[in-house]
């Protein structure tokens, strides 16, 4: 039997969660055999594994208008040709920028394949974050949206704001974000970083996050959360992750004597080991498209607070049930659930068991099916 041939579109692959997802979900449709998967990338930076050939676009990103005007129109021309080359069947691209390129290519060159494009962001918030790029990315997402035969999005949030959006409601569809519960639970029983182990003293509770040190996930909320809850149980707090903000969080725990207590740790490939040895998970974010992180933290039976940020937190938590939702931007609230879910274990220990079964309702084989039935629908 022919293989159906899926191009994925995506700018990168750094480490991330779109990146994640798309290791996840070329794993999956490779193991069904029906499939031959590439990824087309903008920039080949390849720091996460893909099942499938990678084909380097070589139009990266530029703070120069004129390269990334350039870069832009060398990605629609190269687009075009990888499908006409590779006899393409189905085109998947993903995030507003890669959604913009696949749109215009399918609307300038005609070609006659199903294009899916998925939305796993805030589209308000991508947009203002990617300045002029992502005004002319949102226009054409509008304006060319007829070149798409579905538009997925990864939360209900996000297929409702763009229907606000002037999104065609009829080709719009919701499927979550996917997770490897099995590879979670065998790498959640690796050992830490060596360096890392006195941290976690059994003397301490301890409360951990993963994310990108960025506004967006709002990290000084937590760390001023956690000083409030700190001056009642003894805990320490440890944030997996890199970026832009690192400076600003220094001197935030320098100014309060924090040092021994709140831990940037850095970005780690395995961030499942850390999350299993802590005490309780925390999202503190302003905003999200769906929050991977929360499935992957329930996967690795610890409690989890989130706060209810648009968008996914609130599809994924059942509040008081399997996780703890609080206001965005709430520290005294946040501060009252770190503490209830520190200080109660039988609190604690039913937030942990029915966190753990709601992440089987994101694993990987179960959403890569709901993939492959669009995929069907399409074709």
């Amino acid at each position: 039997m022919k293989k159906i041939k899926i191009l994925f579109v995506y700018t990168d692959l750094m480490f991330g969660g779109i990146q994640r997802v798309l290791q996840l979900l070329s794993e999956e449709l490779s193991k069904r055999k029906k499939y031959e998967i590439y990824l087309a990338l903008f920039s080949n930076i390849q720091n996460v594994p893909f099942h499938g050939e990678i084909i380097d676009i070589n139009a990266p990103s530029s703070k120069n208008y004129f390269l990334l005007f350039f870069n832009i129109i060398k990605r629609i021309i190269k687009l075009n040709k990888i499908v006409k080359e590779k006899e393409i069947n189905v085109i998947i691209s993903s995030d507003l920028v890669a959604n913009f390129i696949a749109l215009t290519s399918k609307k300038v060159y005609n070609f006659d394949v199903p294009l899916i494009v998925i939305h796993h962001n805030n589209f308000g918030k991508a947009v203002k974050s990617l300045g002029i790029s992502g005004f002319i990315a949102k226009r054409y997402n509008i304006k060319f949206q007829d070149a798409a035969n579905k538009i997925m999005c990864v939360s209900k949030g996000i297929e409702n704001e763009l229907a606000e959006n002037g999104f065609d409601k009829n080709k719009l569809t919701t499927i979550y974000n996917l997770v490897s519960v099995d590879k979670i639970n065998l790498m959640s029983k690796q050992k830490i970083n060596s360096d890392h182990e006195f941290i976690f003293d059994k003397k301490f509770k301890i409360i951990i996050s993963v994310g990108r040190l960025v506004e967006q996930k709002n990290f000084q909320l937590l760390i001023e959360a956690y000083m409030a809850v700190n001056n009642n149980i003894k805990c320490r707090l440890v944030i997996v992750g890199e970026g832009p903000e690192r400076g600003n969080l220094e001197k935030l725990i320098t100014d309060n004597d924090q040092q021994e207590n709140i831990y940037l740790i850095g970005w780690h490939e395995n961030p499942f080991s850390y999350l299993k040895r802590s005490d309780l998970f925390v999202l503190s974010s302003n905003w999200e498209g769906f929050g991977n992180v929360i499935i992957e933290a329930m996967a690795c039976a610890i409690p989890v607070i989130s706060t209810d940020c648009p968008f996914g937190p609130n599809e994924i938590i059942e509040n008081n049930i399997n996780g703890v939702l609080v206001t965005a931007n709430d520290k005294l609230e946040l501060s009252k659930a770190m503490f209830k879910v520190l200080s109660s274990k039988s609190h604690a220990e039913k937030l942990a068991f029915k966190g753990k079964q709601r992440s089987l309702d994101f694993s990987s084989n179960k959403i890569a099916a709901q993939y492959e039935k669009l995929i069907n629908e399409v074709l």
